[in-house]
């Protein structure tokens, strides 16, 4: 009798824990904001860079929503490398003995990207597209390059700008700084931290102190982080308060609040919780529009939101009382 108040009480409450729509909780992400343009307002651009175990696919518009208080805002969403944008790829052809290594990282590079993004090889110069690029790119050897010489003016779009050369190649372009809307991934292979941060920016990737298979790694997380950025263009009000921006898929929730209290001071860009962007600042008991549920215990949370929950832990526990040896 005892096992059957068990099993009718063990089906009971799982009926609750069905019954009240929680399922287990979704993981909840940060969402990093770029390059937020607040110049035209009620119209606010800025780029979403989603995580790394969404960037394989192209999320449709969908998986994006943007939030007002309780107002739903219109959004459009455009990924990065869908256009417009150009890439430009400078390798540093002085060091034969990083060259190998460079050129195939860059090769790879190149293949992850949809084979028509406009592309711009240095030091060759030679424009193209993905695909074209990857014959410029085999056909590079060794002698002197500067990095930047000759750099087009930008395309329409956003400039994926992506630097591979020694810490001696880096050093003559450290003085730069990025333009509007340009994102700058520098992959020293030499010990030039400092250098490399410079020349990449608040927004931008440096990486240095690479060799062989190190470089060939942190070039391919670069291509996964640009296949993860998204343009997104939403009207909001200027007074409205903060901009909740979400992207929801099955497999996780990433989330950013962006604030428009200083939306007269024009575009700016960062990344990560500097500037006017942000990552999402919800705690592990927050939970805000368009979070992830809150990290409560399934079966507690159910059991306090369904009427009956006391009932059934009530007589789970009797249950238990009156099984144990006296």
């Amino acid at each position: 009798m005892a096992g059957s108040w068990r099993r009718a009480g063990g089906a009971g409450l799982l009926a609750v824990v069905l019954g009240s729509g929680l399922g287990p909780a979704l993981a909840d992400e940060p969402l990093p904001l770029q390059d937020v343009d607040l110049s035209d307002p009620p119209l606010v651009t800025l780029v979403a860079t989603v995580p790394g175990m969404l960037s394989g696919r192209a999320l449709p518009s969908t998986a994006f929503s943007a939030q007002q208080g309780e107002q739903v805002l219109p959004l459009t969403v455009t990924r990065v490398v869908d256009g417009p944008a150009e890439l430009v790829l400078a390798l540093d052809t002085s060091d034969a003995s990083s060259l190998a290594y460079e050129q195939s990282a860059a090769a790879d590079l190149l293949r992850s990207l949809p084979p028509g993004l406009p592309t711009v090889v240095l030091p060759t110069g030679q424009r193209g597209t993905a695909v074209s690029a990857l014959e410029t790119v085999a056909a590079l050897r060794e002698g002197p390059a500067e990095l930047l010489d000759g750099l087009p003016a930008p395309a329409q779009g956003r400039r994926l700008l992506v630097l591979l050369g020694s810490c001696d190649a880096l050093s003559g372009v450290t003085g730069r700084t990025a333009a509007a809307d340009e994102q700058v991934s520098v992959l020293a292979t030499g010990d030039c931290t400092d250098e490399a941060a410079e020349l990449a920016g608040e927004a931008g990737v440096a990486r240095s102190g690479l060799q062989g298979m190190e470089l060939l790694s942190a070039v391919d997380d670069v291509g996964r982080a640009l296949l993860g950025q998204y343009r997104l263009q939403v009207d909001a009000l200027p007074d409205g308060g903060p901009v909740q921006l979400t992207v929801r898929t099955d497999d996780l929730v990433a989330s950013a609040a962006l604030p428009l209290a200083d939306s007269g001071s024009g575009s700016s860009s960062g990344s990560g919780a500097t500037g006017t962007s942000a990552t999402g600042d919800a705690g592990p008991g927050d939970a805000g529009p368009g979070d992830a549920l809150p990290r409560t215990p399934v079966v507690l949370a159910a059991l306090l939101a369904a009427g009956t929950g006391a009932a059934v832990l009530a007589s789970l526990l009797a249950d238990r009382r009156r099984a144990r040896p006296t």
